[in-house]
């Protein structure tokens, strides 16, 4: 009787260890897209979901800001370990990405500010509608 009680506890501890596992963020964007990061904050990036747990990046990290729509994702960029660094921004045009040959031939940045507002001009970009200000 003790034997079966002592498993279920211990089976029930390993359950809640393995549920505490995985992504410290993983949300769904558009089509493939995907905002991840593995094991801290500090790696959020937009990547391609490739499925099968696999998702190669595609911009960051670290994404502090993020926007999308059918046509482009974009993203305010900071640099690793540097809090408080004013960002750099990229967009992804996703009728260019693909799965096959160079992954960042889709990504343009890092753009300036005032670039990256001209780019939005001249093509419609979305706005940032995902933001994380802890992460800036």
């Amino acid at each position: 009787m003790f034997t079966n009680k002592l498993l279920i506890v211990l089976g029930a501890c390993a359950l809640l260890l393995l549920m505490g596992c995985g992504d410290a963020i993983h949300e769904r964007l558009v089509g493939p897209y995907i905002l991840i990061a593995i094991d801290t904050d500090e790696q959020l990036t937009v990547s391609r979901d490739e499925g099968g747990g696999i998702s190669i990046g595609r911009i960051g990290p670290v994404v502090t800001d993020v926007g999308w729509d059918p046509r482009y994702i974009v993203a305010a960029v900071r640099p690793a370990g540097k809090p408080g660094v004013s960002p750099s921004f990229y967009y992804l045009d996703i009728a260019k990405d693909s799965n096959k040959g160079d992954q960042y031939q889709a990504v343009i940045g890092p753009l300036s500010k005032d670039d990256f507002e001209k780019a939005k001009g001249a093509l419609k970009l979305p706005e940032f509608t995902r933001h994380f200000p802890e992460l800036r």
